[in-house]
């Protein structure tokens, strides 16, 4: 069966809240009435923030709905009218304290059975500190992970936020070469008089084929 446009007939609101509008509409898709409950969401901006030192900050909060406090990336909803990458540097500053250089690097819908959530995803870098504001009811710590770690910890599932393992996998190329920079500088051989010597000389080509390798082998 081919995919067919839903037109809407019906659209009533069922709730209104803060944050959230839910929907009941009524659709017709070849001829047929079906019944649609829509979950509204004014979308929102979420950042990678990466700091001089290759560490991401994450930020760690309690999720009443789920139980439990989840590893994320900063985030925060988008004010009405507002433009993402105004909200993401707003919000970036209000969570971390920090403003920084932003990239945008793509979008995703969260949950578009019912729901119309947008998020912005962006990655910063280049960070400067300046204060943490955080919103009225607002708690959270700052959590500092090196890059290299971060997709270790995905593997083992200790980051299971929907958004924050989409940004992560968007930017997974920027990161990795991120994380091949910080190698490629560390790994760096000084010249030294023995370097001179013919034995010199073959240890030094040796130690090249060796960086060539760990680089082709990182994660």
């Amino acid at each position: 069966m081919s995919i067919e446009k839903e037109k809407t007939i019906d659209h009533r609101m069922m709730y209104e809240g803060k944050l959230l509008h839910v929907y009941y509409d009524e659709v017709d898709i070849a001829g047929e009435t079906y019944r649609r409950e829509i979950v509204e969401h004014p979308g929102a901006a979420a950042i990678i923030p990466v700091t001089e030192d290759r560490e991401i900050l994450f930020v760690k909060q309690y999720r009443y709905p789920i139980k439990q406090a989840l590893l994320e990336i900063p985030a925060g909803k988008l004010s009405s009218g507002e433009d993402p990458g105004v909200c993401a540097v707003r919000e970036l500053e209000e969570e971390t304290g920090c403003i920084g250089t932003l990239r945008k690097i793509g979008i995703i819908y969260t949950t578009p059975g019912f729901c119309n959530e947008k998020i912005y995803l962006y990655i910063a870098d280049h960070l400067v500190y300046t204060h943490q504001h955080l919103d009225d009811g607002e708690y959270l710590d700052i959590v500092k992970i090196p890059l290299k770690e971060v997709f270790q910890m995905v593997h083992e599932g200790k980051i299971t936020d929907a958004k924050t393992l989409s940004a992560l996998a968007i930017a997974s190329d920027i990161l990795h070469s991120m994380i091949l920079a910080v190698k490629s500088t560390s790994m760096t051989v000084m010249p030294c008089e023995v370097c001179l010597s013919e034995t010199g000389i073959r240890w030094q080509k040796k130690m090249k084929t060796l960086m060539c390798m760990s680089s082709i082998l990182a994660p």
